[in-house]
């Protein structure tokens, strides 16, 4: 066994339980405007959203955190009575979290989804906005699955994906498709 870890394999494969999925990225401007920080928080918002999907399961569960140039920390977050798994409600909800943050220079930020269950999405619901949003964020992932990430998506986030590349965490592979 001792051989095989020294060189890389994984031979004790514990199964292992979904707790969170999340994006984080230290900002790429010394001083960025509002403008610039909601560009980003899409993003990140977006691919973990995606992320969301990639596994089939919905969040209920919310976490946003900054970390500042002053080597502050502020964190929040917030557990939602219904569950969610599309672009556009992870940034919503992402936003309006954001949005409570001291207003100092952000150097680092970052969004994770938490309290996560199985998704229900192929179930229709009552109420036709939530079915016409589902139906959105499914033609969108037709369309980035074969033409590539970020091909389609909201105009707040159309220009961040050069200047927020993917990477792949120390240890972690499993998004690899989504590169």
């Amino acid at each position: 066994d001792w051989h095989q870890r020294l060189r890389g394999w994984e031979v004790d494969a514990r199964p292992t339980k979904l707790g969170s999925i999340g994006r984080q990225f230290v900002l790429d401007v010394y001083n960025p405007s509002d403008e610039q920080l909601h560009e980003r928080l899409a993003h990140l918002s977006y691919s973990t959203a995606l992320k969301l999907r990639y596994q089939n399961v919905s969040a209920r569960g919310l976490y946003v955190y900054a970390r500042f140039n002053s080597g502050d920390f502020w964190y929040t977050r917030k557990k939602f009575k219904t569950a969610f798994y599309s672009d556009k409600e992870v940034f919503r909800r992402a936003l309006l979290l954001f949005n409570s943050r001291p207003k100092l220079i952000v150097k680092e930020m970052g969004v994770t989804c938490y309290g996560l269950e199985p998704s229900t999405r192929p179930q229709a619901s009552l109420f036709e906005e939530f079915n016409l949003e589902e139906e959105l964020t499914k033609v969108m992932d037709d369309v980035n699955d074969r033409y590539g990430n970020f091909t389609i998506t909201f105009a707040n986030a159309h220009d961040t994906k050069t200047k927020l590349p993917q990477k792949i965490p120390f240890g972690s592979t499993k998004y690899l498709e989504l590169l």
